[in-house]
């Protein structure tokens, strides 16, 4: 729970009343890989966070699975429009690996940012991070070749590339397995690893 709280003041100052009671309404869980946190159709009930190992946000069609995000150690997973706007989810939240961390229910969550203003003002920030996470990816998607693609990635996310299946990092770069295995090819006789 402590790094639930060290996190959040990478963004901002916490008093210790807040800290507090945030730390009491952190819930532990723990789940397996392949553990689905939330399906369509579902409405989340909580906001995760994650000290160890990976989930990503997914959907799935009859042929073809996208992966949209990856949460791990020190980041939030959550459907933000089926958490904040109590609809149905139209993703699957699934745990990559074997996953530790905590959360907090959603009334539970109203009633601090309620009761703490400047948790509000953190978890606005956070939330501005993430959005801009999002906007980057869209523009990743939209303006870069599969191979800058798969370079930005390595990049930026050296931690989850060494542990995640193959098929899972080609589904987030919207490439074909075949297309994957090229540039992971390309990239490493261009001296990447």
């Amino acid at each position: 729970m402590q790094a639930l709280v060290r996190t959040l003041l990478k963004f901002g100052e916490l008093n210790t009343g807040c800290q507090q009671a945030l730390e009491k309404a952190a819930v532990p869980f723990a789940c397996s890989a392949q553990t689905h946190l939330l399906a369509p159709g579902m409405v989340q009930d909580q906001v995760y966070f994650i000290d160890e190992g990976i989930v990503m946000g997914h959907y799935l069609t009859k042929d073809r699975q996208f992966v949209s995000w990856f949460a791990a150690e020190g980041e939030f997973a959550t459907a933000v429009e089926s958490f904040h706007y109590r609809k149905p989810s139209r993703e699957y939240l699934t745990a990559c690996t074997r996953v530790k961390g905590v959360f907090v229910k959603k009334e539970d969550y109203d009633r601090l940012v309620k009761e703490f203003p400047t948790l509000a003002l953190l978890v606005h920030k956070v939330t501005l991070h993430y959005l801009l996470e999002s906007q980057l990816r869209l523009h990743s998607l939209t303006m870069l070749d599969s191979y800058e693609r798969y370079r930005l990635f390595v990049a930026e996310r050296a931690d989850l590339i060494k542990v995640l299946p193959d098929k899972l990092v080609a589904a987030y770069l919207n490439m074909d397995p075949s297309t994957y295995s090229k540039m992971r090819k390309k990239f490493r006789d261009q001296g990447g690893s």
